[in-house]
């Protein structure tokens, strides 16, 4: 049973959501196998996490619609009796040769004799490949190339997976790569995803009345939005030939008449503030992500004890403890809104959280040791129905005090203080170089840090001198192998670490938007900067905008002083403009935010602060074609060597 968020708390109904991408894989795997209930289901590893986040009520579902067998695509042979394989992954080269190969391997004298072997009666088997969200002709190519595609052919569907509910106010479609395609290899194909995924949900909660984007993909988006409407209207099915049964619409991709759930789309391309993902997080939810890896609401870590107790206070031994045992174990642990802790303080700067987290451990410890020491019948009797839930927030404190103890571990080293303070003396305007070389002289850390400080310095700055650029790359290549350079041109191609030819206007934008606040409060911060004790994300500066009176239309010039391309706004009905923000009775509408090219867990708590101030008027939901972190985003623009 997944351990998955139940949407309990969201602003709109995302639990039809996830129940329509539910249904639909079920109906693949009933079409698949024509109802022999004899089906060996192949997933592409990138999918089992997000499927976890669909199926929640784990494979129980999957089995009772025929799956007798999971595999994880890989090279090995693909070793099973099943009358139909269905395969379920993302269309990329690597999948293609994996399943070209086990067509092949299948197809052998040796293979045919096993599987008879193994099953008297064995039968051909079917083979069907399913592509999240859609397929790809340069897939097909591959597949033709390999000459596997006839034994394919007519057997080749989609599963439009598109945005998966994290939590009650998280989305995301999890494309890896979504960025690099378009901004380094000048591949939209993830532009008509995200596309298709926001009619999906017209289709589920009626037409966005305001739409607003900002960024090189955004009017692409929303131009691919309107023509396949058009599209949709004049054929009356969804474009791709793929049409859903929904009771809240009649058809996929168009909106049932009735008023909208979500009043307000706004679309960041991600390339208006490529600075913040550079830049270290310093709230607990981001600093999990950024220290240890959060992997679809998930995080492993090895804990102390048997997990049966509690844990004990940390942060310099003063902690207050809820009891505790010896030994260590690896445990999997859900983030998400179920845990009423994680809940309150996944937005907490990490200065004031074992502080809290002690006074809730010791808090526990007096309602215990006080109903102990009662004589009351009623007294006790009320504590045992208290019981299982007290058990259950102990167990959830003894894994947020250990996670911040490891946070701790790291947050408080010299070393971490010192790039903290060096990225902050970039972004008031000042050249670090002496700093970055002397990371790059002692490789410090991990490639993907030094290069976020490259492209912080870079990108803060309009570019690196020439002659500076030049030594820094020739410092990278002795360090790191010529194999960097090659990375270098990636990061050059996208403009995060560039030959400096002109002046900037950081100051500019800094001063503008109020991106420094040197004395914003950790324990009661009045201003999003809080997220990094001092760096306000120029993203959801952007979202405050919005926010304003008069919108981005009032604050034109400002906007543009992030990039050249023009704001979009489009209205569903010509006579809505931009004006009342709160409707009749006080009642708050819902925004989405969707970051087309990924999406911090820092920002996700910014745009969760200013959702939290009284004066806001929306509910706020955070949608994203993938959560990324500094060192994820910069791993995805990697150079990738080919390999045979």
């Amino acid at each position: 049973m997944s351990k998955a968020s139940t949407l309990d708390s969201a602003a709109i109904d995302l639990a039809s959501l996830r129940e329509d991408a539910k249904v639909q894989l079920l109906n693949i795997l009933d079409d698949a196998s024509e109802g022999n209930q004899n089906t060996c289901l192949v997933l592409d590893r990138s999918l089992a996490g997000p499927l976890n986040l669909v199926m929640v009520e784990g494979a129980k579902v999957l089995k009772a619609h025929g799956v007798k067998d999971f595999k994880e695509l890989n090279w090995s042979e693909l070793n099973t009796t099943c009358q139909d394989i269905v395969y379920l992954v993302r269309p990329t080269i690597i999948n293609m040769k994996q399943i070209a190969a086990h067509l092949r391997d299948a197809g052998s004298d040796t293979s045919r004799r096993r599987r008879k072997k193994q099953q008297r009666d064995a039968v051909d088997q079917r083979v069907s490949v399913y592509f999240v969200p859609r397929r790809s002709f340069l897939c097909i190519q591959v597949l033709k190339d390999e000459g596997v595609y006839g034994a394919l052919e007519g057997r080749i569907h989609e599963y439009p997976l598109g945005l998966i509910p994290f939590d009650d106010d998280i989305l995301s479609m999890e494309l890896e790569a979504g960025f690099r395609q378009t901004h380094l290899e000048g591949d939209q194909t993830s532009v008509a995803h995200v596309a298709q995924a926001l009619l999906d949900l017209e289709a589920l909660y009626g037409n966005f009345r305001h739409i607003q984007a900002k960024g090189s993909m955004g009017k692409m988006i929303v131009d691919h939005m309107k023509s396949m409407k058009l599209q949709i209207d004049a054929e009356g099915e969804s474009v791709g030939g793929h049409t859903r049964n929904r009771s809240s619409s009649s058809s996929h991709g168009v909106a049932p008449l009735r008023p909208p759930e979500i009043d307000t789309l706004v679309i960041l391309d991600r390339d208006i503030d490529l600075i913040t993902p550079m830049c270290t997080p310093l709230t607990y939810e981001a600093l999990i992500d950024e220290l240890i890896g959060i992997t679809n609401t998930y995080v492993s870590i090895e804990l102390e004890g048997d997990g049966s107790s509690g844990a004990s206070g940390g942060g310099g031994g003063g902690g207050a403890g809820v009891g505790g045992s010896g030994g260590k174990r690896k445990a999997q642990i859900a983030l998400n809104s179920n845990d009423g802790l994680f809940e309150e303080i996944r937005t907490f700067n990490i200065a004031v959280l074992m502080k809290f987290l002690n006074d809730r451990a010791k808090e526990l410890r007096e309602m215990r040791e006080t109903v102990h020491n009662t004589q009351e019948v009623a007294e006790l009797k009320a504590f045992v129905k208290k019981m299982p839930q007290l058990q259950k927030d102990m167990q959830n404190l003894s894994y947020h005090i250990e996670i911040t103890q490891k946070i701790l571990a790291t947050t408080n080293q010299p070393s971490f203080r010192d790039r903290w303070y060096a990225e902050r003396s970039i972004l008031e305007g000042e050249s670090n170089y002496d700093y970055i070389e002397e990371c790059i002289s002692k490789k410090d850390g991990n490639l993907q840090k030094v290069l976020r400080l490259l492209c912080l310095q870079s990108l803060v700055s309009n570019g690196i001198p020439s002659k500076r650029f030049d030594h820094l790359r020739r410092e990278m290549q002795h360090t790191y192998g010529y194999e960097v350079l090659f990375t270098l041109d990636n990061l050059e191609r996208v403009g995060m670490f560039k030959r400096q030819k002109s002046g900037g206007n950081w100051s500019a934008v800094r001063k503008s938007f109020e991106l420094i606040k040197d004395d914003v409060s950790a324990a009661a911060p009045d201003d999003v900067a809080y997220v990094t004790s001092g760096y306000a994300p120029i993203s959801v500066r952007v979202v405050e905008l919005a926010l304003r009176e008069g919108g981005w239309n009032r604050n034109a010039d400002k906007l543009k002083q992030l990039s050249a391309t023009p704001l979009v706004q489009y209205h569903y009905r010509p006579e809505d403009g931009a004006g009342d923000v709160m409707p009749a009775g006080g009642r708050r509408k819902t925004m989405m935010v969707f970051y087309n090219g990924g999406v911090t867990y820092g920002e996700i708590a910014a745009l969760r602060f200013v959702a939290s101030q009284p004066s806001c008027p929306y509910n706020i939901i955070v949608a994203t074609t993938k959560i990324i972190n500094g060192s994820s985003f910069v791993k995805s623009l990697l150079h990738e060597f080919k390999t045979q």
